[in-house]
């Protein structure tokens, strides 16, 4: 029993896999990316939100002139036209711009960045998930690891007991 309370002696402390992964930099980081590609979004969205509104105030207009063109004088019929023209102009460049903002590239971009940086915040989540879940194993296992010294160590303070009696016993028998 003593060469066995030796041999855990020898072994010294034990202590669990304790290491602690601290990914709130990067989770910070990701959710700054996150935050300022929303931003980029939302300013994208606004913007044509409001190409949107022009080009209804602008058919809103176009609907509400119901006349004849041939009541107007030269000068009239020349401004409708050039309206009409400004009118056509803007519609071809909403067409265009609707285009550019589906194929432009930092629209683009924001959106892969923006999903790429939930996918990192997940797999960071993850692993802080996973590294809590080893730290309260390795903690339970300390716990185990200290009640089966606190239970060696009762033995051994038995043991000295039972061995210091028997020693006193032999010295007073003999």
């Amino acid at each position: 029993m003593m060469d066995r309370i030796a041999q855990y002696q020898a072994m010294g402390p034990i202590t669990g896999d304790t290491k602690t992964v601290d990914n709130s930099a990067k989770i910070n980081d990701l959710n700054n990316q996150i935050s300022n590609l929303q931003n980029t979004l939302s300013s994208q969205t606004s913007k044509l939100q409001s190409l949107q509104s022009q080009l209804q105030n602008l058919q809103a207009q176009k609907n509400n002139v119901q006349f004849d063109l041939n009541q107007l004088s030269s000068d009239q019929q020349t401004e409708y036209n050039n309206a009409k023209d400004t009118l056509s102009t803007v519609n071809d460049w909403k067409q265009g711009q609707l285009s550019n903002l589906d194929s432009n590239s930092n629209v683009q971009d924001a959106l892969n960045k923006l999903s790429s940086a939930k996918n990192n915040l997940e797999s960071a989540k993850q692993t802080q998930s996973e590294n809590e879940a080893k730290l309260q194993q390795a903690k339970n296992g300390l716990a185990n690891l200290n009640q089966v010294l606190a239970t060696k160590q009762s033995a051994l303070d038995t043991a000295e007991q039972q061995a210091n009696a028997s020693a006193n016993q032999a010295v007073k028998d003999a």
